[in-house]
């Protein structure tokens, strides 16, 4: 299972696709004909018809965010409907993410519990839909288009945050975690994102890969090296920040991809013998790169960095 690319150099397009469940190409196939249609759309100018695409989009998102905010919950979804199970719209779609669409674009809003001006703008970003659906001779200019999916990612952005802050604290995804479930079910039983599990998995196993920087055996190398030799070291502290990661693919046993990070060293040198040599002390901070792979049996980090720093004393 591999985060999706698109072939799409606009960036609000981009950014509403990167709220998409990860498994959506593999688990709901006829979403990739909207995606597709979206960005041929953009290409050719037809801002109307990649309106409509750019719609269908933005609700599978929306629906998701319901589902994950009832946790696939029978009862609470009965309650929605208010049915019983035997004609609850769940049974018949087997947990499709369409199934508030018997609630209608407008309606199914509501039940994200979302401030009255979000509700408001969701009202309108159908509307906008709605001009463009019918024969009515609304064309749109590509700032008109724009404009809509800055409403739309606005309103997925607010949406994601109160949805991920409960979803984190859920009783079932703290079950599957410590259940030491695979990442991959979690992804596809929770129809997560990759703005989503870049969160989650950042707040598990963030500190991870910090404690893997800030250890002084990641750059035992870079310190036997230094120029002059030294005897040894009297002092070490390292911190790692700013540490950003870049996921390339995951699957049911490792994650990997790349990271950067800022790494800084206050160290303290013993040149020459012990008895009658000098200290030398080295304190900067360095900008390092490189990749990391997760071992989800072990739940071990390991970290390869592209290029380490070089200490050379006689530099200027």
């Amino acid at each position: 299972m591999n985060f999706p690319e698109y072939d799409c150099e606009n960036e609000e397009i981009l950014e509403l696709l990167s709220y998409l469940p990860i498994t959506t190409t593999d688990d709901y196939p006829w979403m990739q004909k909207y995606i597709d249609d979206l960005q041929l759309h953009y290409k050719k100018a037809e801002y109307e018809l990649a309106v409509i695409s750019a719609h269908m989009i933005y609700m599978f998102i929306i629906y998701c965010f319901i589902l994950k905010k009832r946790e696939f919950d029978l009862n609470q979804i009965k309650s929605d409907f208010q049915c019983d199970q035997e004609h609850c719209p769940k049974v018949k779609t087997d947990i499709n993410p369409y199934l508030y669409v018997h609630k209608g674009d407008k309606e199914c809003f509501k039940y994200l519990k979302a401030e009255r001006n979000k509700r408001n703008q969701h009202i309108g970003i159908v509307k906008t839909r709605d001009k463009v659906a019918h024969c009515s001779g609304n064309v749109l200019s590509e700032i008109d288009f724009i404009d809509y999916l800055h409403k739309c990612i606005e309103n997925i952005a607010y949406v994601n945050d109160i949805i991920l802050s409960d979803f984190k604290m859920s009783d079932k995804l703290k079950k599957k975690l410590e259940n030491k479930i695979d990442w991959e079910d979690v992804i596809s039983i929770f129809l997560v994102s990759p703005v989503e599990f870049r969160d989650l998995f950042e707040e598990k196993y963030g500190d991870d890969i910090e404690e893997k920087l800030s250890d002084i055996s990641t750059w035992e190398e870079m310190l036997d090296n230094t120029e002059p030799a030294n005897y040894g070291i009297n002092n070490c502290e390292i911190y790692a920040s700013d540490i950003s990661l870049k996921y390339e693919s995951i699957d049911a046993d490792y994650v990997d991809g790349t990271f950067e990070a800022e790494v800084s060293m206050d160290i303290t040198f013993q040149m020459g013998s012990s008895k009658d040599g000098i200290e030398e002390h080295y304190n900067e901070q360095h900008h390092v790169s490189g990749t990391f792979s997760f071992d989800s049996n072990s739940e071990e980090f390991s970290i390869q960095i592209d290029a380490l720093p070089s200490i050379d004393f006689y530099a200027e």
